[in-house]
């Protein structure tokens, strides 16, 4: 019909309605795969942040219990974690100590709520607050290239860290501030140093 309608050819109205058709099929298959990898993304950002949640757990049973505050090797899982998950680092910490508040024994002596009002509850504190600040930090493209600035955001992650613990120990346990430094950092500080440049390392290296 429409090709005895003068000045309309009906080979130019089939291709403009064979285009559309193509367009919507196109815009679908976009949608559907744009939708896939929203899924994939997704998941993997989950699978990070419970397999981190995890390795604080692991590196809290290698310890040395030589103060009320025991050396694990949880700030060095803290520092990799802050660059490679960024801003997730919040939520993996925060995972884990859910799961250690519920009684799954993720903590350096075991788990349950009343852990948080032990020796080691601030610096508990300590790495969810760390973990928000400086996580967020290393979101910023000009730090993630910067192994300067990288030491610099683990140190400030340390001061946040410890600094939690202290305070925890001063004013909950009632320690002088002097005591709270001796037993709550100044053993730690040296092996801090030595993760710091561990992990430093490990960052250099998959930046390369």
């Amino acid at each position: 019909f429409i090709s005895f309608i003068p000045g309309i050819d009906a080979r130019s109205c089939f291709d403009v309605s064979l285009k559309e058709e193509e367009g919507m099929i196109m815009k679908k298959l976009y949608g559907e795969i744009w939708e896939i990898e929203k899924t994939e993304n997704l998941t993997l950002r989950i699978t990070k942040i419970l397999s981190f949640a995890l390795l604080l757990g692991i590196s809290a049973k290698i310890k040395i219990p030589f103060t009320p505050v025991p050396f694990t090797f949880q700030t060095l899982v803290i520092f990799v974690m802050l660059f490679l998950l960024r801003e997730d680092s919040f939520f993996s910490v925060a995972t884990y100590l859910v799961m250690g508040a519920l009684g799954i024994p993720l903590f350096a002596f075991g788990g349950g709520l009343t852990y948080f009002f032990s020796p080691t509850g601030g610096y508990l504190m300590g790495f969810l607050l760390a973990a928000l600040v400086i996580g967020h930090a290393f979101t910023f493209g000009d730090v993630v290239d910067n192994g300067f600035a990288a030491a610099v955001l683990f140190t400030i992650a340390l001061t946040i860290i410890y600094g939690s613990g202290i305070l925890w120990l001063v004013f909950v346990y009632h320690l002088t501030f002097e005591k709270a430094l001796i037993v709550g950092f100044l053993p730690f500080a040296f092996p801090e140093l030595v993760k710091m440049t561990c992990a430093l390392i490990i960052f250099k290296a998959i930046k390369r």
